[in-house]
């Protein structure tokens, strides 16, 4: 996977992560995202914003917790 090295200083600086950490968060939110995305345009499911705001939250906290400790 190709990573945006501007989105990866970010989230190293922002989460006080390194390098590998930050790649693994962004690869797993990206998967993450692109399923509901994709529930989303094949009707499969049908989510307001505020409830796919907080389900992208809640992941990002309990990824972010998982790739500290690792």
């Amino acid at each position: 996977m190709l990573y945006n090295k501007y989105y990866m200083k970010v989230i190293c600086e922002s989460e006080q992560l390194n390098e590998q950490q930050a790649q693994e968060l962004y690869q797993i939110m990206w998967i993450y995202c692109h399923g509901i995305a994709t529930m989303i345009a094949t009707k499969t499911v049908k989510f307001d914003e505020t409830t796919i705001i907080t389900m992208l939250d809640i992941v990002g906290r309990g990824v972010i917790g998982e790739v500290k400790c690792n």
